[in-house]
């Protein structure tokens, strides 16, 4: 396997978001690595046996994951040196303010509203994407 021009972890529970957020990656048309994890835990435990590889790496994370909760986990991420300057997208399906803020209050980089739309999410993500890459001074 050749090296990864970044590495994309996703924590979410539901298989059809995973694989929207899969499906607008594979777009980039880079050698990007896709790790999913259904569960908190799962999340949990691959970022505390791995860390962080040596390429620019971007969690989305899931509010509402199961086992451990978005918030709770990305609160014990930012705890851990080696992984809390991970960029972190928050997702939820939810439109609540209080879902957004609290996000944002535990470390969220970014909040991204998976809209029921699936070609909006789909424009959404790849902005989100675009930033971040720009950001890390990578291109497409």
């Amino acid at each position: 396997m050749g090296h990864s021009f970044a590495e994309i972890i996703i924590g979410e529970d539901n298989p059809a978001d995973a694989r929207l957020i899969t499906l607008c990656l594979e777009e980039y048309g880079l050698p990007l690595e896709v790790k999913t994890f259904h569960s908190g835990r799962a999340l949990k435990e691959h970022l505390s046996e791995s860390g962080l590889p040596n390429v620019p790496t971007y969690l989305f994370l899931d509010f509402f994951l199961t086992e451990i909760e978005g918030p709770r986990l990305l609160k014990w991420i930012r705890s851990k040196e080696g992984i809390s300057p991970l960029p972190v997208i928050m997702m939820s399906g939810s439109y609540l303010e209080e879902v957004r803020e609290k996000s944002y209050e535990f470390g969220g980089n970014y909040f991204l509203e998976k809209s029921t739309d699936p070609e909006q999410f789909f424009r959404e993500l790849r902005g989100i994407l675009t930033y971040f890459f720009r950001q890390q001074n990578l291109s497409n």
